[in-house]
């Protein structure tokens, strides 16, 4: 498999990427909220959201989660998937 670009003089656009956001904004769609730990926006100034597929392993995971509170006082909701890098069955996927 590989992906469709398309050239229009020096800019590049990938054509498969934009296709399949659709499908990935689908995904996500059907993915229940009681799956999901959520970090509301600061009240009543939601203006977007985020969703983070995160590990209880890894340490970027809990650095990103540093700056949750930042994100909610600007507006934004995260949302936390479970995502162990190591896969299914782990360890960490048992922690999770």
């Amino acid at each position: 498999q590989g992906e469709i670009i398309e050239i229009e003089g020096s800019k590049l656009t990938n054509i498969t990427e934009k296709g399949m956001a659709d499908v990935r904004k689908a995904a996500l769609a059907n993915v229940p909220l009681k799956d999901m730990i959520i970090y509301p926006a600061a009240e009543g100034k939601t203006k977007g959201v985020v969703y983070v597929f995160t590990d209880v392993d890894c340490g970027y995971c809990r650095k990103i989660h540093q700056e949750v509170p930042v994100m909610n006082n600007m507006g934004i909701e995260v949302r936390y998937l479970a995502f162990p890098r190591a896969g299914y069955p782990s360890p960490t996927s048992q922690k999770m």
